[in-house]
């Protein structure tokens, strides 16, 4: 069956979210993350786009942005494509990096708008990653916070507002409204996994699992399976598929 469309915003603004294949880590080291800013900046000049807010987690992207010259689906392909490339050469892995399709919703009114913003700048301290939205590193809060427009378009935002102070404080005010939401249950934190993985493993990164013999990973695969770490975890942070670890699971 045909993909439905995409529905279309008439502002030009849209609430973006891009995800590893199969939920897998799409950012495993401080490289990683500023690679991939460095690329959206790149992007940005090059195709013209408007950038009011992006959160970088370990195994998905948030990001509000607005058309101008180019169309959305356009600029987005370019970012997760280059990012993919450079990603695979890094770790030496072939695929997709990113779920085929990256999920947007249009984002109409100046309400929203908001909402979404302060949602996308909340997802770290929602996921428990850290005790303030301040204390998290690969948001465009500090941009904010620092009225450094030189990537992020802060002033269209800070014009919604009084003054800056004002909105600073609708940014830490508790935001209940669930957007198009990323969800993931977890038993183990991802970061606790991984550690748990390359302790196993004595792997360099979780991402070499893909790459040694067969034996030998499956071998590691029910090692670590037998601590405890769910299937689906295991495929998100190793990139292999759910079906072939429950087969190295099953197998005896």
């Amino acid at each position: 069956m045909p993909r439905k469309a995409r529905e279309k915003a008439y502002t030009g603004i849209y609430h973006v979210i891009l995800r590893g294949n199969n939920k897998q880590i799409i950012f495993e080291t401080v490289e990683d993350y500023e690679k991939f800013l460095e690329l959206l900046k790149l992007y940005k000049e090059e195709c013209g786009f408007k950038l009011f807010a992006y959160c970088l987690m370990d195994n998905h992207i948030h990001l509000l942005v607005g058309e101008t010259k180019m169309e959305l689906h356009s600029f987005i392909a370019r970012i997760a494509g280059h990012y993919a490339k450079w990603y695979n050469f890094k770790y030496r892995r072939y695929g997709y990096l990113f779920q085929d399709r990256f999920k947007s919703e249009p984002v109409n009114d100046v309400t929203y708008f908001l909402t979404v913003f302060r949602y996308i700048l909340q997802n770290p301290y929602k996921a428990k990653l850290v005790a303030s939205i301040a204390d998290y590193q690969w948001s465009s809060y500090h941009a904010l916070k620092n009225m450094d427009s030189s990537f992020v378009d802060i002033y269209e935002l800070l014009n919604c507002f009084q003054n800056k102070k004002e909105c600073m404080k609708y940014l830490h005010e508790q935001e209940q409204t669930e957007c198009m939401e990323y969800t993931s249950s977890k038993r183990l934190e991802d970061a606790d996994a991984i550690a748990k993985v390359l302790e196993i493993s004595g792997l360099d990164s979780v991402s070499q699992l893909q790459q040694i013999a067969m034996t030998k990973r499956n071998q590691i695969i029910r090692k670590i399976l037998k601590h405890g770490i769910p299937v689906k975890q295991m495929a998100r942070i190793t990139g292999i598929s759910t079906y072939i670890i429950k087969k190295i699971k099953n197998r005896r």
